[in-house]
């Protein structure tokens, strides 16, 4: 902060937050804010009826508190910038629009930027703590998977299999967020659990992750039920080998975008670029989709400890 001229950071419950402090705290419409300052002080504002909730969380410095009547925005005001001085500000990137855009008004000589890029720098880095409960994670999530695997039978629907991997999840201590597609759906990006049923032959795509201690794990594998078709083969053998080459590419010094045209390269090759339609990947650690992004045209050079998922696709 102090090399970029930062005077107060400004930060609302989300992921950043617990990663600072380990407050694990949620988000409300009632306004709970915590303000670090260049010289290290922190100042945190909630809701006087959540006084004791604050300072169990775990939050540094000193909790004040607004009434249920009051309007808490002055009171914010007055945290980032005593006596109205003219301050350079920076708010973290999920803070709220009805938040924030008071402080313009009651801050007009503030200058306010993303606090963005200065807390993304540190997040991606993952040290090897984080990298073991991340892996911890994705052991968890492909252990339900492979029990999946070995219980699903002709018949079952989408959604029938997606809640036992909840309960399987839950056995072993975690919550699981996922998705199981079959045939057709397998190629909807993103598409909700339904009532289709599983049929011989039929393609199975997983899209699961649990979290361990706030750190997750994202995991996609697809398979055949029964035999698998020729086409299905040959499609496969194909995304398995983008995703090896974006593996490869993969590495301290090289750019995010450049992993991604790694594997790309290889579907366009193949005939099939309109049909890789989202990006190569995604930073992962206290939230599934974060920084840094593999994606064509970012420069941001690949370092130690940066966690990413490499995951193409064809989808027909």
């Amino acid at each position: 902060m102090r090399r970029d001229g930062i005077d107060a950071l400004l930060i609302t419950p989300c992921a950043s937050l617990f990663y600072l402090t380990g407050a694990d705290l949620w988000r409300s419409e009632r306004l709970i804010a915590s303000v670090l300052r260049s010289d290290g002080s922190w100042e945190n504002l909630g809701p006087a009826f959540e006084a004791e909730r604050l300072r169990r969380s775990g939050l540094p410095g000193e909790i004040l508190t607004w009434e249920e009547a009051q309007n808490p925005n002055p009171l914010l005001a007055r945290m980032l910038a005593p006596g109205g001085a003219s301050l350079k500000v920076a708010v973290e990137g999920t803070t709220w629009f009805d938040d924030l855009a008071p402080l313009s008004r009651l801050l007009p000589s503030a200058r306010v930027t993303s606090a963005t890029p200065l807390i993304s720098h540190f997040r991606m880095k993952k040290d090897p703590e984080e990298i073991a409960l991340m892996r911890a994670a994705a052991r968890i999530t492909l252990a339900v998977i492979r029990s999946l695997m070995d219980e699903m039978k002709e018949g079952m629907t989408e959604e029938e299999v997606l809640q036992r991997a909840g309960e399987l999840s839950q056995a072993l201590g975690v919550p699981l967020d996922g998705m199981v597609q079959f045939g057709a759906n397998s190629a909807i990006p993103h598409a909700d659990a339904g009532s289709v049923k599983l049929r011989e032959g039929q393609v199975i795509l997983f899209d699961m992750g649990v979290t361990v201690h706030g750190y997750h794990s994202d995991v996609s594998r697809t398979f055949a039920f029964g035999k698998a078709p020729d086409r299905f083969q040959q499609i496969y053998g194909l995304v398995k080998a983008a995703q090896e080459a974006g593996f490869r590419a993969a590495r301290p010094g090289t750019s995010a975008g450049a992993v991604d045209e790694a594997a790309r390269y290889v579907i366009r090759k193949a005939g099939f670029a309109k049909d890789f339609t989202h990006r190569l990947g995604h930073g992962l650690g206290l939230e599934v989709h974060e920084q840094p992004y593999l994606v064509a045209g970012n420069s941001l050079l690949l370092e130690e400890g940066m966690t990413v998922t490499i995951e193409p696709g064809i989808y027909l």
